[in-house]
């Protein structure tokens, strides 16, 4: 399905080693690609993709044969997997001292912290009712 996608970006990986005089230019160019099939790959997942390629940079260590990223088969477990995961990648990212906007995360999360139980419930559940509008 997508791999007219993987031989475009196989050629421009290519042309940007040989344009920067990388020897691994000439090495992809010789070597073919090969669809991996995985236990966790999913069919209905069309919106997690950022998720599932830092689970695999975090996990992938050299051997696909041996790469566990504790990942379920596509269903209920995995998206409660992904869904924990996508908030720890948020959760890093918005404190990372990369985030020119970390200050004000920071303050605003201890804002929200610091304001009564039902107030924090009731801005929650509108977050959620208005989440589709604010994407």
């Amino acid at each position: 399905m997508y791999d007219f996608i993987t031989d475009i970006l196989q050629r421009l990986m290519i042309r940007h080693l040989n344009a920067v005089g990388h020897p691994a230019g000439r090495e992809l160019d010789e070597i073919g690609q090969e669809r991996l099939r995985m236990d966790w790959q999913t069919q209905n997942n069309f919106d997690d993709c950022g998720v599932f390629a830092m689970r695999h940079m975090k996990t992938y260590i050299g051997d696909v044969r041996t790469w566990k990223t504790g990942l379920a088969q596509e269903g209920k477990t995995q998206e409660i997997q992904i869904a924990s995961l996508r908030m720890k990648y948020v959760a890093k990212l918005l404190v990372s001292n990369y985030n020119k906007k970390k200050e004000y995360v920071v303050n605003e999360v201890e804002k929200f912290q610091s304001m009564d139980k039902a107030i924090r419930k009731r801005l929650r559940k509108h977050a959620d009712n208005t989440k589709t509008e604010r994407l």
